[in-house]
């Protein structure tokens, strides 16, 4: 499942209408913890499609496989967070 942040709600990216808040974040939060939790829960969910993928696969080329992607995961899941924290706040 793949999440968005509209304003302060936490919504799932893959409905587009009816729009239901699974969270809503405090105005008192810094406007990057909202976007990074939002990142980290996106991320996190690429990480486990990558591990479903390979799940009880124990060949070990497709272990390599397995682990080349998790790392491009984690690559792209830095660089966001990166990104978060060195752009301009909405």
């Amino acid at each position: 499942m793949k999440f968005k942040l509209e304003g302060n709600k936490l919504l799932n990216a893959e409905i587009v209408s009816p729009e239901y808040p699974f969270a809503e974040f405090s105005d008192e939060l810094c406007k990057d913890i909202p976007r990074k939790i939002v990142s980290t829960l996106n991320h996190g969910d690429d990480v486990l499609n990558i591990l479903g993928k390979y799940h009880g696969l124990n060949d070990f080329i497709m272990t390599t496989e397995m682990v080349k992607e998790l790392k491009d995961a984690y690559g792209r899941y830095l660089f966001d967070q990166y990104r978060i924290e060195h752009t301009d706040r909405d």
